[in-house]
């Protein structure tokens, strides 16, 4: 559903009958008077129409860097994290409908996830998922391997730092662009939710990507 705002005190919301001031407002798409599936509309695709990444690898007397760049383009994601943060405890719910105290907002009452209209899968939480990451760069120093001609033992060293998920460019405001899969729920025909193992498009509780980072020494010995 296409999302419109919120039911303001002393509204009367013809396709809605049964709304309260604070309740969510939907568009009537084919203008028949009443919400229902009809009005339904594609909101976005859950998988990318784009993807790209790019690789490369430096040297310079005895320096290395190595990075690797990934990216999804037009894609979107359904971020019910943000759904149930501003239902609950999140941020977004200091700015909530408050009947004569605050209802210039687009953040629905307290409890209207629970009403007849609250749990409607709609375009509020729908956004743009396209992202660009650093996923991996290294840089390495070698040790000339003139360093080792009168020792015994070894034979080269190289000395490096790698990370992985270092940047992402995004203007996703859920926690990873990434995340397109969670395995209990899904959207359904309905605009609601059901039980599923392949819910794509919906970023409900799933664990960023980790940003890692390591040191290391890599020896030869003879």
């Amino acid at each position: 559903y296409v999302y419109e705002g919120v039911i303001k005190t002393g509204e009367h919301y013809a396709p809605e009958p049964n709304a309260k001031p604070g309740d969510p407002k939907y568009a009537d798409i084919n203008g028949d008077g009443l919400i229902t599936p009809a009005d339904q509309k594609d909101l976005g695709n859950t998988s990318p129409h784009y993807i790209a990444a790019l690789g490369n690898n430096f040297s310079y007397k005895g320096f290395g860097l190595s990075i690797f760049f990934q990216g999804a383009f037009a894609y979107d994601l359904y971020n019910m994290n943000a759904l149930v943060l501003e239902s609950t405890t999140g941020a977004a719910a200091l700015n909530r409908f408050v009947p004569g105290v605050n209802e210039n907002t687009s953040v629905p009452r307290e409890g209207y996830f629970l009403s007849q209209y609250g749990g409607y899968v709609n375009s509020r939480f729908v956004q743009n998922a396209s992202y660009v990451r650093l996923k991996s760069a290294s840089f390495s120093y070698t040790v000339p391997p003139s360093v080792f001609t009168k020792t015994p033992i070894i034979r080269g060293l190289t000395v490096y730092a790698e990370g992985q998920n270092l940047l992402t460019f995004t203007s996703y405001k859920g926690t990873d662009p990434e995340e397109n899969v969670h395995s209990g729920l899904a959207l359904n025909a309905q605009g609601g939710y059901s039980g599923s193992n392949t819910g794509a498009g919906l970023d409900f509780g799933g664990f960023p990507a980790f940003r890692t980072f390591i040191l290391g020494l890599k020896l030869s010995i003879h």
